[in-house]
């Protein structure tokens, strides 16, 4: 068996998709290569066809712009969930379910023990950890705004109590949420990681004073 034998085929999957990704959009071959150049990448409608019918390898970068433009995650490019395939190669020797193949790339397949935070992989969970940790504090902070301008609005009692209690239950949950994100994005600099930026809402959590407790 030849070694090599196994990249037609991914070309040819990568192509298959691109093309029935397009016509999902309803884009034409021209309407796509249009907008890869909108993302300062060129690519000519005929090398798009022949990418499309498995005559030429997608590089790295034609798939990132290509999966921009199509607007789906990269990964789907090459092993979509929703394709034809219900098995692919991932090198000669190795077959796996597009599933599996897809959870390879993208780091989903489960480990029989936690990795060590100094691995690809633990750093992979530790990023993962964060934006988890990023969407609880979003959520808590939003609630708990939403409901104190609920409060403030009230224009009678026992509403305005009421509400006003239930907005400082959300703001307590808001402010642990809060710290244990600060206290996540601290460890990750200990470690050497840059954790990503936070959004406009949240800009505040790096800025969190340490209490007399955590300081001791």
């Amino acid at each position: 068996m030849e070694t090599q034998d196994w990249i037609p085929e991914l070309s040819g999957r990568v192509g298959e998709e691109v093309k029935r990704l397009r016509l999902r959009r309803g884009f034409t071959g021209q309407d796509l290569c249009e907008a890869c150049q909108a993302y300062g990448f060129t690519i000519t409608p005929g090398t798009l066809s022949r990418l499309e019918n498995g005559q030429r390898n997608a590089g790295l970068a034609e798939i990132l712009v290509l999966a921009r433009v199509l607007d789906v995650p990269p990964m789907l490019v090459v092993f979509p969930l929703d394709g034809p395939s219900l098995d692919v190669r991932v090198a000669s020797t190795v077959r796996l379910s597009a599933w599996d193949a897809f959870a390879w790339a993208t780091g989903e397949t489960p480990l029989e023990a936690p990795a060590a935070p100094d691995t690809p992989l633990g750093v992979l969970e530790e990023f993962r950890s964060h934006n988890r940790a990023v969407q609880a504090a979003l959520e808590s902070t939003l609630g708990a705004a939403k409901r104190r301008r609920a409060a403030m609005f009230a224009l009678e009692e026992p509403d305005r109590s009421n509400l006003a209690r239930t907005a400082e239950s959300y703001e307590a949950v808001s402010q642990q949420d809060c710290l244990e994100l600060r206290q996540r994005r601290e460890a990750m600099r200990g470690r050497g990681q840059w954790p990503p930026p936070l959004p406009e809402v949240l800009a505040f959590v790096d800025s969190i004073e340490r209490t007399a407790d955590e300081a001791t």
